[in-house]
């Protein structure tokens, strides 16, 4: 599908009952978007990445980013978002860490390296290429984070085993998705207590944080 010119993401959409348009049509505008604009960032998207959906951003991320964006306070800390698209999360939330890895399969490298140097944020966003099927070699962070990125069951325990290896010593991960392939989220529900001591799904508490999340799944 051809992608429209641009678009400006209105932050945070408004809530289902005062929204003029359904927020599933807000998102799929955006994901159709060659531009999203966002905070004071602009993010170039591309469908058309060959075996790859990770040329666009996803409702699951700016989910996630309204979320941390709310409770986040800059510190002295690293965060690595895994399989981070265009790179909304690695550069919206570059603010509250003085070090940011992001990373992604190689085709869609190009477009998160672009936007990356266009934000003036290359001295503090490494990009790196990664394949979850690889031992991580990057150096470790106290906040790890990834969305929509449960959509094959083969693919759960690489990943599971990719963000306990990027995080350091009593950290933090986030997977945040949307309800697409359900096999894949039973079975990080069933393989996480392995990878994880502390692992529980927080829906509930996104949701309190960010009411139009209960409307994306």
């Amino acid at each position: 599908m051809p992608q429209s010119q641009s678009s400006t993401y209105p932050f945070p959409p408004a809530s289902p009952s005062q929204s003029p348009v359904p927020i599933s049509d807000l998102f799929f505008d955006l994901a159709n978007a060659s531009t999203v604009s966002i905070s004071s960032y602009k993010i170039s998207q591309n469908n058309e990445i060959e075996n790859s959906t990770g040329g666009v951003v996803w409702e699951s991320s700016y989910l996630l980013y309204d979320y941390l964006s709310a409770s986040l306070k800059e510190e002295d800390r690293s965060l690595a978002v895994i399989s981070d698209g265009p790179g909304l999360l690695s550069m919206c939330l570059s603010t509250f860490f003085t070090s940011v890895i992001a990373t992604e399969i190689g085709s869609v490298v190009p477009l998160l390296s672009s936007n990356i140097t266009s934000n003036n944020l290359s001295s503090k966003v490494t990009v790196t290429p990664h394949d979850w099927t690889v031992p991580w070699s990057s150096p470790r962070s106290s906040l790890v984070l990834t969305t929509d990125t449960l959509f094959s069951s083969s693919l759960v325990t690489p990943l599971l085993s990719t963000l306990k290896s990027a995080l350091l010593p009593h950290g933090t991960v986030y997977v945040c998705s949307q309800e697409r392939c359900l096999d894949s989220i039973a079975k990080l529900i069933a393989e996480g207590p392995e990878y994880f001591d502390d692992f529980s799904e927080v829906s509930e508490e996104v949701w309190e944080v960010v009411d139009w999340g209960r409307e994306v799944g």
